[in-house]
C-alpha cells in the first residue's frame, strides 16, 4: 500500500510559491535561489548567505518556519526596545530606611522612577497598507499596528542604523496606531 508520495520538483514549487509570499512580508530585504539540492537564502540587508537543504519529509510550511527561525536566530529581523517610565511613590518603612541610612531628612524622596522596558520584534510587513505585525518578546503576543508614516522609510531608517533600537521604538510608538491584538489558533482552541 501507497501511505503518501512525496514529488521533489512540487514541493520546491510549492516552496517557492509561499516563500515568495514570506518574502514579500518579512521586515528584511531578502532574495533567494533554488536548485536541485536546496535552497539559497540572501539578507541582502548585510549580505549574509543561508544554505539549506531539501529535506522533503516536512512540509513547506515548516520548512519556511525554519528558515525564519534562523533568520531571526541571526538578529536579522529589527527589534524596538520600548522605555516606559512609571512614578511611584516611596513607603514610609523606605523612607524611614533612608532617615536610618544617613540620609538627610529634607532630601528624603517622595516618589521614585521605575523604568520597564519592552522589547519588540517586527515580524511581518505589509508595505502597500503601511501595516506592521509587532510581537512583544516577553510574552510572546502579536499585535497589528498601522503607522501613519511610510513602513518603507521606517525600515530603511532602522537599517541605515538612524534610528537605535530606543529611537525606533519612539518614533514607531507615536506614529502608529493600534489596530488589533492577533490571536493565535492555537489559542482560540484552548
Amino acid at each position: 500500500m501507497l501511505y503518501s508520495k512525496n514529488d521533489s520538483q512540487s514541493y520546491i514549487s510549492t516552496f517557492r510559491r509561499k516563500f515568495d509570499n514570506f518574502s514579500v512580508k518579512a521586515p528584511l530585504l531578502i532574495s533567494f535561489t533554488t536548485s536541485a539540492n536546496g535552497v539559497q537564502v540572501i539578507n541582502e540587508d548585510k549580505d549574509d548567505v543561508y544554505e539549506f537543504k531539501w529535506d522533503f519529509s516536512i512540509p513547506v510550511k515548516n520548512f519556511i518556519y525554519g528558515i525564519k527561525m534562523k533568520l531571526i536566530q541571526d538578529g536579522c529581523y529589527p527589534i524596538m526596545v520600548k522605555i516606559t517610565r512609571t512614578e511611584i511613590p516611596i513607603s514610609k518603612d523606605e523612607q524611614i530606611k533612608m532617615a536610618i541610612d544617613g540620609v538627610n531628612v529634607d532630601e528624603i524622596p517622595t516618589k521614585k522612577i521605575i523604568e520597564n522596558k519592552e522589547s519588540w520584534m517586527i515580524d511581518k510587513v505589509i508595505s502597500f497598507k503601511d501595516r506592521f505585525v509587532v510581537e512583544e518578546l516577553d510574552t510572546g503576543d502579536k499585535f497589528l499596528y498601522q503607522l501613519d508614516k511610510s513602513c518603507i522609510f521606517f525600515l530603511q531608517r532602522m537599517k541605515r542604523n538612524q534610528l537605535n533600537q530606543v529611537e525606533a521604538a519612539t518614533y514607531f510608538f507615536q506614529h502608529a496606531s493600534l489596530l488589533n491584538k492577533i490571536i493565535l489558533k492555537e489559542d482560540v482552541d484552548a
